[in-house]
């Protein structure tokens, strides 16, 4: 990114954040260096505490005393994984579920709907490659996005596109007052793993991996585009009728169902589960009925129906 166009990007960042607005504070330098920029708006900061790092009460208080020092009002919210959810998700995936759930809930007692977060382009790369190695599909490789939406609840990445060097080059970073997390660096993490394969070898070998990842994620975000406009219109020529179903080519009724899950906010469980409610819509004759722990797809009056199932 050029620099008039990122200093015109940081210029756009501190005119329109300002009331209303939350930013998440960790301590840590991103949204320190986010804080940075919008300290001299009316924003509220708020930290989670998530009670997982033996230095989260120091972390806690450090936040606090930024947000005093730079006369901003903070909110401390405190809260423990679920060690069910911890062990079907995993440790980053849970405190996240959990943290946005959080957030929507506190923040509705300030009449806040919408939260700023300081992931950067580094932090996009390192999802990408973690969810295609877990195996997802394209929405899971596009995460995350510059603007999402979960529990009612807006979420806005306003430096996803820049890296940490460009923002280097127009903001002073040298006197920055923040917290080294020290978990960043343990190998028993994944993200940890490919954020040091990226450091290491990939910046060796592939000194313009970013740009040349971010263009692919270009190319990607355009074919789901393509898919999910054709998924549109799929539904509004058959208007998600059986018989008209079963007529669709399987990749087209695979697609189908795979945008209006996303649609109804359904994560599909995997892709045998895909392959099973098309293999069952295209032999059914009248009634179908599948179900997991976060939907139930059926058909009722020659017509299918998905509904999520709320935990």
């Amino acid at each position: 990114m050029k620099i008039n166009h990122l200093k015109k990007t940081i210029k756009g960042i501190k005119k329109k954040y300002t009331t209303k607005y939350a930013l998440a504070f960790s301590g840590g330098k991103d949204s320190t260096m986010l804080l940075n920029i919008l300290k001299t708006t009316n924003i509220r900061l708020i930290h989670i505490n998530h009670n997982i790092n033996t230095q989260s009460t120091n972390w806690e208080n450090h936040c606090i005393t930024i947000a005093k020092n730079n006369n901003l009002k903070i909110t401390i919210i405190r809260t423990k994984l679920c060690k069910k959810k911890k062990k079907t998700l995993g440790t980053e995936a849970a405190a996240r579920d959990i943290r946005y759930k959080k957030l929507s809930k506190k923040l509705k007692d300030y009449n806040i709907t919408t939260i700023l977060t300081a992931h950067m382009l580094e932090d996009k790369i390192e999802t990408y490659l973690l969810n295609i190695l877990r195996g997802c599909g394209l929405k899971g490789a596009l995460s995350p996005q510059k603007k999402t939406h979960i529990y009612n609840l807006n979420i806005i990445r306003p430096l996803i596109n820049i890296t940490r060097t460009e923002l280097k080059k127009i903001i002073q970073t040298t006197n920055i007052n923040y917290i080294k997390d020290t978990s960043n660096a343990k190998l028993t993490y994944k993200r940890n793993i490919i954020r040091k394969i990226l450091k290491t070898q990939f910046k060796v070998f592939f000194p313009n991996y970013i740009r040349t990842l971010t263009n692919h994620l270009s190319i990607l975000k355009e074919s789901k585009k393509i898919l999910d406009a054709t998924a549109k219109q799929t539904i509004q020529t058959t208007h998600l009728q059986l018989t008209k179903l079963k007529q669709l080519k399987k990749h087209e009724l695979r697609n189908t169902i795979r945008y209006l899950c996303e649609t109804h906010n359904i994560q599909l469980s995997s892709k045998n589960w895909l392959k099973e409610i098309t293999k069952q819509l295209q032999s059914s004759t009248k009634k179908m009925l599948i179900t997991n722990k976060n939907a139930k797809i059926y058909t009722y009056k020659n017509k299918l129906i998905i509904k999520k199932i709320e935990n």
